[in-house]
Parts: structure tokens; C-alpha cells; sequence
């Protein structure tokens, strides 16, 4: 996902609050963590790191879910 598709979700879904706030932390988050193991050479994502996005994504779909079969949050 790029910043782009972050921003554009941010838009359209959290400020008008078809998805809460913390998902789009979550997002953010997660473009971080990325970009900092693809382009930096020492950094390394721990298990914590691992288990905590997971969860979000997880938390993430659930929710999505919900919109694309309810229409709602």
C-alpha cells in the first residue's frame, strides 16, 4: 500500500467515519515499519512489532467487512 492509498482511505472512510480513527493509525503505522525494513540496512521489525500489526490488520478487515456487507460501520 503507498501513502497515496493511505491518504485517499483516510478521506474517504475515517474523516467521514465509516472507519475509525485507530485504523488509520494502524495504516500509517504499518507504511512505517515497512519502509523502514525496505530501505534502511540495520533495522529490523521484532515479534511485538509483528503481533500488534497483525491484530490491527485483522481488525482492519473485520471492519471493512462489515461496510461492504451492512454499509456501515
Amino acid at each position: 500500500m503507498k501513502q497515496d492509498d493511505i491518504s485517499a482511505i483516510g478521506l474517504h472512510y475515517i474523516r467521514t467515519g465509516e472507519l475509525a480513527v485507530e485504523h488509520g493509525r494502524a495504516l500509517n503505522r504499518i507504511e512505517i515499519l515497512r519502509e523502514e525494513v525496505d530501505y534502511t540496512i540495520f533495522n529490523r521489525i521484532t515479534m511485538e512489532d509483528v503481533s500488534i500489526v497483525i491484530s490491527q490488520a485483522h481488525a482492519f478487515i473485520e471492519q471493512v467487512e462489515r461496510i461492504i456487507t451492512t454499509g456501515t460501520e
